[in-house]
C-alpha cells in the first residue's frame, strides 16, 4: 500500500482483510510523524523506515518521499530481508512517479 503522510491511500496491491488498508494507512501516518519528531530530537534526521512485528505478520513502513509512505504487510517473517531489498531498489522509481 502507498499512502500519503496524512494516511490517505494512494494505491494498494495484493489481498488484505477488509479495512486493513485504512488501518495501515492511518498507522503509517501516525508512525511517520512520531518517528520524524524523534529523529529530529535525537539528531538522526528524517524517518527512512520502520518494522513492526505482530503475532500474525510484520508491517514494513518505508518513506518514499516527504509526502508518501510505502506499507508492506508480510505474513512470512522469513521474507523480510528480501522485501526490504526490493523496497529499497524500488524507492527511487516510486519517488520519481510521485
Amino acid at each position: 500500500m502507498l499512502a500519503d503522510r496524512e494516511g490517505f491511500i494512494i494505491e494498494t496491491a495484493g489481498e488484505l482483510t477488509p479495512g486493513a488498508d485504512e488501518v495501515a494507512g492511518a498507522l503509517a501516518s501516525c508512525l511517520a510523524e512520531a518517528s520524524s519528531g524523534i529523529g529530529r530530537e535525537l539528531g538522526q534526521g528524517q524517518l527512512l523506515g520502520t518494522i513492526l512485528e505482530y503475532e500474525s505478520g510484520t508491517l514494513l513502513l518505508h518513506a518514499i518521499s516527504p509526502s508518501a509512505l510505502l506499507a508492506v504487510l508480510l505474513s512470512d517473517p522469513g521474507a523480510l530481508g528480501k522485501v526490504r531489498y526490493y523496497v529499497r531498489k524500488a524507492v527511487p522509481e516510486l519517488a520519481r512517479t510521485l
